[in-house]
């Protein structure tokens, strides 16, 4: 991917989200949309877009990736969580809540994903979609932590093995690592007479429903993003504060994923999607949650929006570093 193709895929991004803004400023989208949107690309359009990723052509050092991707990813949260804790302990409480979550938890699905199958294509979403499982775990148990008590462990594992997502991921491997044993399958049914020409229709039109909705994600997404941060109060921003957590959010964390993959030398698809997943905007949970839990709802809202549109500019300046 060259770097014209990076800022074009920045600037129709800002162009999707400007969409969503505007629909939301214009009232051409309901109170409850946000609520629609966020089920429609978290249980629908992000795990049909994860399962796509997962259909290519096997070959043996995926399985070494995608193990250290997920170790990575693992090492990377256990060191956030003390990291955020460390670097906002002189914040007034409400504040730091915000910053602490906005430190562990990133809008790596939502964001993420998309962008890396725009960098890496579909390889590229699928080590990302294994890299951003301890990032859900984090996201139901630290995460949730730094607004109330700790949920107990079997009710964080039951949130993480459900989710659709995670779920898209099982449903990937299985694709992946037995492409030959489904393939083998498929050939036995629909040599079957009538029932075989029916079930070949069918298994068409399935994968080609999974790969139109996969293709709706980004957009989707986008829209959804600049519909959040419409709400956001502009007249008093907490500078200094979103500046902080930008500059961790965006620049030093996957800065440190850089020095990791430079001095391990990692493969580049390794490298670059976990820097790229780190390098992505505070979640979109930030302020429901601050809302939720009766944090700074502003801040939380600011925070999105600052670290999402200071993105847009950070992410191809790492992918310029990338290439």
């Amino acid at each position: 991917m060259d770097l014209s193709d990076l800022w074009v895929l920045q600037i129709m991004m800002f162009i999707l989200m400007a969409c969503g803004a505007a629909a939301k400023r214009l009232r051409l989208l309901p109170e409850c949309s946000r609520s629609v949107l966020s089920e429609l690309v978290l249980n629908i359009l992000l795990p049909c877009s994860i399962i796509n990723s997962f259909k290519i052509a096997y070959e043996p050092g995926y399985i070494r990736i995608l193990i250290l991707s997920f170790v990575l990813s693992l090492v990377l949260e256990l060191g956030c969580i003390p990291l955020s804790k460390i670097l906002f302990r002189r914040k007034p409480l409400a504040y730091r809540r915000v910053m602490e979550y906005g430190t562990i938890v990133s809008n790596a699905s939502l964001i993420g994903l998309p962008i890396c199958e725009s960098v890496f294509g579909s390889e590229g979403v699928m080590v990302a979609s294994i890299f951003v499982i301890p990032m859900r775990v984090t996201m139901w148990s630290s995460g949730i932590a730094c607004f109330t008590d700790s949920p107990d462990f079997i009710s964080v594992i039951k949130k993480v093995v459900v989710n659709p997502c995670i779920v898209a991921v099982y449903i990937g491997l299985v694709i992946l690592f037995f492409q030959d044993q489904l393939s083998a399958f498929v050939n036995v049914i629909t040599a079957v007479p009538y029932i075989g020409m029916l079930s070949g229709v069918f298994l068409d039109a399935l994968n080609r429903s999974i790969s139109s909705l996969a293709g709706c994600s980004t957009a989707v997404s986008m829209v959804l993003i600049g519909e959040i941060i419409a709400e956001v109060d502009l007249s008093s921003l907490n500078i200094v504060n979103l500046f902080e957590i930008s500059a961790v959010r965006l620049l030093i964390l996957p800065g440190i994923v850089l020095l990791i993959g430079r001095l391990f030398n990692f493969e580049t698809i390794l490298t670059g999607t976990a820097l790229l997943t780190m390098a992505m905007p505070a979640g979109t949970t930030t302020p429901i949650l601050a809302a939720k839990y009766g944090c700074d709802y502003a801040f939380a809202t600011q925070v999105l929006l600052i670290t999402t549109l200071l993105s847009m500019l950070t992410l191809p300046l790492w992918c310029m570093v990338l290439l």
